[in-house]
């Protein structure tokens, strides 16, 4: 199928882009395959395609671990991290002008401010707030975008940190719980002594709760919720009673 669009469009001056969304959710296997015919289609036959692919970290350690994958390792990769409030504020607002409408500066701070620099909170914040204005065109006001962001607010527990808390074991869940009693940044070494452990052990720890886009480093030693609302949410969960999986 690509070797023939390819064809089409390679006589009309064209490429592909080919985009894939969630890859970390996506079958091993078939995106493997995908990887390969890609290989072959822009490597050996030169032909007009190009890939790219957005998923969470732990693609790392998945998807693009082992010798399957050699293709999509050899891809050049960017870790979109923390958002500065600048490209937060771009993100939400150009999708918003090139359709011809507007917001009110206070409605676009209060969003830039709810988003916290998490990326995924971006999409959300946007959506629910074109969706609460009554006419976009006619401009978004400070209230409907207040309404968009609490919206969003409600739903970003279900729709990002239940999913990836189910997949947490029991030591990521405890030492999340234990970054809740700092009003603010944690120091790793006061998260080790909490859960009892080395500073090293917590470490382990710390690099996959990283990966899973829990939290973020701030500085050396130092770690926060990669969301501020994370850490409300967190302290509203059953404690870590029993032993889990490590």
């Amino acid at each position: 199928m690509l070797t023939v669009l390819s064809d089409v469009l390679h006589s009309k001056g064209a490429g592909l882009l080919v985009t894939i969304d969630e890859l970390q959710g996506g079958d091993l296997g078939e995106i493997r395959r995908f990887g390969s015919v890609i290989q072959h289609l822009t490597r050996r036959e030169a032909r007009p395609i190009a890939f790219v692919g957005a998923g969470l970290p732990q693609i790392e350690e998945t998807l693009l671990a082992g010798d399957a994958a050699t293709f999509l390792q050899r891809c050049a990769r960017r870790d979109i991290g923390p958002l500065s409030d600048e490209d937060t504020a771009k993100a939400l607002a150009l999708p918003i002008s090139i359709q011809k409408a507007t917001i009110a500066p206070e409605g676009l701070r209060a969003a830039v401010q709810a988003v916290s620099g998490y990326a995924f909170m971006t999409q959300l914040v946007g959506f629910h707030i074109w969706k609460a204005a009554s006419d976009p065109h006619a401009g978004i006001t400070f209230h409907e975008a207040a309404a968009g962001i609490a919206a969003a607010e409600r739903q970003m527990p279900r729709l990002v940190l239940a999913p990836v808390w189910k997949g947490l074991s029991y030591v990521d869940r405890r030492f999340l719980m234990a970054m809740t009693l700092d009003a603010f940044d944690s120091r790793l070494a006061d998260v080790a002594d909490r859960l009892g452990v080395t500073v090293g052990y917590a470490g382990v720890y710390r690099h996959r709760l990283i990966k899973a886009g829990m939290i973020i480093p701030v500085r050396k030693g130092w770690v926060t919720f990669a969301h501020h609302a994370t850490r409300e949410w967190v302290k509203q969960m059953p404690s870590c009673t029993s032993q889990g999986r490590g």
